[in-house]
């Protein structure tokens, strides 16, 4: 056999697994039709921030425009051991709300943010808790499709989470990892495979936060907190959802530099080793298909006819951009957008390898 015949294999293959995953985002991928809820649950919204202080005035302001009633709201924020003004902005911003709570995390049980939420959780007086991170900023209406999925009988429920920049070359390559990273994690979910789309955009039952243990049983790594709670739920047979609506959407602030980028991600990548076997191999597959894919430009310098698996991936990932980036707020992507599967896939080797070579640290 020749070399051409022996890669063409596992490329292939690669691309079968790629249109398969493809075509399953397109048909599970569907903005949810928007409901009209009535008798709302009670809520207590957990947020824990360290070192958040550039980020209070636009937190304040999302809290601000929620739209719930606040007789069936309290917020409770745990300020983490800051070392900048958080805390003091915090109880200054409090006063305009009657059902906030602001406290500190002196005591708390556990590490990292996971001993933040566990105090707060400690602290909370209603059976559904949301959460969200400090410099994230919710849609008016992202408590109201969360909270009662909730009510009608989910355990664990998630909701997409972007970037608030996706403009120029950087960012909107950050928007791009985002994009795969929320499509990937929520079809996982709908498929009843892995738990998990990330803490900024989620709300759970405090019975069965306890029923679990609580945190106590996800202290092996820092980060992760709701991925190995996830899947604790998932083992355990609770019931897991994902909302995939603009209205339950929450921004976050795009990272300035690469470095901040591989700092979060690998940070995120280190509770992947926790993991079902399940989602362990999806991922595998996923990320394996991709770089198969990725040499395909290579290879057709020498072999002209791998250009047109490489001219197909692209036109997928573009279109799925395309139709599905709206959902996010994402715009147009730039020229760039050329090479970012590349970037994708060496990005995804980087904070793989610094995942596995480093600790995670929580601010």
């Amino acid at each position: 056999m020749t070399f051409e015949q022996i890669i063409l294999l596992p490329i292939s293959l690669s691309a079968i697994i790629y249109v398969t995953v493809i075509g399953l985002l397109i048909r599970v991928f569907r903005e949810d039709k928007t409901t009209i809820h009535e008798n709302l649950p009670q809520v207590s919204l957990l947020i824990a921030a360290k070192n958040e202080e550039k980020n209070i005035p636009s937190l304040f302001s999302g809290l601000k425009n929620l739209n719930y009633p606040e007789n069936l709201l309290e917020i409770i924020i745990v300020d983490d051991g800051s070392t900048d003004n958080t805390l003091s902005l915090l109880r200054e911003n409090s006063a305009q709300f009657r059902n906030m709570k602001i406290i500190t995390s002196e005591g708390k049980l556990y590490p990292g943010k996971k001993g933040a939420l566990d105090l707060a959780v400690h602290f909370s007086k209603y059976d559904v808790l949301a959460v969200t991170d400090a410099d994230c900023l919710p849609n008016p209406d992202w408590l109201i499709s969360l909270a009662p999925v909730i009510k009608n009988g989910a355990d664990y429920v998630f909701g997409l989470i972007s970037f608030s920049s996706s403009s120029g070359f950087k960012k909107g390559f950050f928007a791009f990892d985002n994009f795969n990273s929320q499509l990937i994690s929520h079809l996982l979910i709908r498929l009843g495979i892995s738990g998990s789309a990330g803490a900024g955009s989620m709300a759970f039952r405090k019975k069965s936060f306890y029923k679990l243990g609580g945190y106590k049983n996800v202290t092996a790594t820092l980060s992760g907190d709701d991925d190995l709670m996830v899947q604790r739920a998932r083992k355990e047979n609770m019931i897991i959802k994902s909302v995939l609506l603009k209205n339950a959407l929450v921004t976050t602030p795009s990272k300035d530099t690469f470095s901040e980028f591989i700092n979060q991600r690998s940070r995120h990548v280190s509770a992947s080793s926790y993991y079902n076997i399940s989602a362990k191999i999806a991922y595998f597959l996923w990320h394996l298909a991709n770089m198969y894919l990725s040499l395909t430009l290579f290879l057709s310098l020498f072999y002209p006819a791998f250009i047109y698996f490489y001219l197909g991936r692209l036109a997928l990932v573009f279109g799925l951009y395309l139709v599905k980036g709206k959902m996010f707020g994402y715009k147009l992507p730039s020229p760039g957008f050329l090479i970012y599967p590349y970037m994708y896939d060496f990005f995804a080797i980087i904070n793989w390898a610094k995942a596995l070579l480093s600790e995670p640290k929580w601010k």
